[in-house]
């Protein structure tokens, strides 16, 4: 995940693995999570999102 300096917007920097193309793409971020967003990139970036928002005290945790 990259931030644009100009303007903020955030975007993905993706790279498939080998047998995918391997081709490097930069994608918007909105444009990347509703892209058939089940994949283990997908996945691996809302786990790193996740690990930015803090849990509130009254939050009910599992």
């Amino acid at each position: 995940m990259a931030r644009e300096p100009s303007d903020g917007r955030a975007f993905i920097i993706h790279q498939p693995n080998a047998p995918s193309g391997g081709r490097l793409s930069h994608i918007e971020l909105a444009a990347f999570l509703s892209n058939n967003a089940n994949g283990p990139e997908h996945q691996a970036l809302l786990r790193l999102i996740a690990t930015l928002v803090e849990i509130p005290p009254y939050a009910q945790q599992t």
